[in-house]
C-alpha cells in the first residue's frame, strides 16, 4: 500500500484515486486475511 501513497505524493494519483485504491487494498487484505486465518484453523482440525 505504501506505493500507492507514493504515487499520489508525486502526482501520478489524485488524492480521491488513492484513496479509493487504499480502501480497496486494505478491503482485499482483510479477506486474505480472513481466508489465511480459516485455512490453518482447518488444518489444524
Amino acid at each position: 500500500m505504501c506505493w500507492l501513497k507514493r504515487l499520489q505524493v508525486t502526482d501520478y494519483l489524485s488524492k480521491e484515486q488513492a484513496g479509493s485504491l487504499l480502501a480497496e487494498s486494505e478491503e482485499i487484505c482483510k479477506i486474505s486475511g480472513s481466508i489465511l486465518k480459516t485455512i490453518k484453523t482447518k488444518a489444524r482440525n
